[in-house]
């Protein structure tokens, strides 16, 4: 019984945000609050898809929506048994920073309408660098 729960505490420590990944949801919580929306919450299980789509784009060099492996939002979710009524993902490459980020997607209005859907409540984020340290990122956005 001890090992496993050593286990589950490992697998969700792996999952915890740290650095850029914070900072993209908390620019974003800002800029949902001064348009009176609330919060998105923070999603492990949505952070660990997001960070399987980001190593996969790293990996073969493209930015998509849809997954060589995965399928789409919707088919990736489900394969992984994550329920959700609405799905939302926003993708970029290259932005250094959250900061730059969530500016080349509130400069686009539909990424901008996306992260500003109200009924949208929990984000997962994705951050994989590849060999020369250029940036892939992925949000995925649900509605339970």
């Amino acid at each position: 019984m001890k090992l496993l729960f050593f286990a589950s505490l490992i697998f969700f420590c792996a999952f915890t945000y740290t650095g850029p990944e914070t900072e993209l949801i908390d620019i974003i919580n800002s800029e949902r609050a001064a348009h009176e929306l609330a919060p998105i919450e923070k999603n492990w299980e949505l952070a660990r898809l997001a960070r399987y789509r980001t190593e996969e784009m790293r990996k073969l060099g493209y930015i998509g929506y849809n997954s060589p492996a995965y399928g789409t939002p919707r088919q990736m979710l489900s394969r992984f048994d994550i329920p959700a009524n609405t799905i939302g993902v926003n993708v970029a490459k290259g932005q250094e920073s959250a900061e730059c980020v969530v500016n080349a997607w509130f400069t686009s209005p539909g990424h901008k309408k996306l992260l500003l859907d109200g009924n949208f409540t929990q984000a997962g984020v994705g951050l994989a660098y590849d060999e020369n340290d250029f940036p892939y990122w992925a949000i995925i956005l649900t509605s339970p």
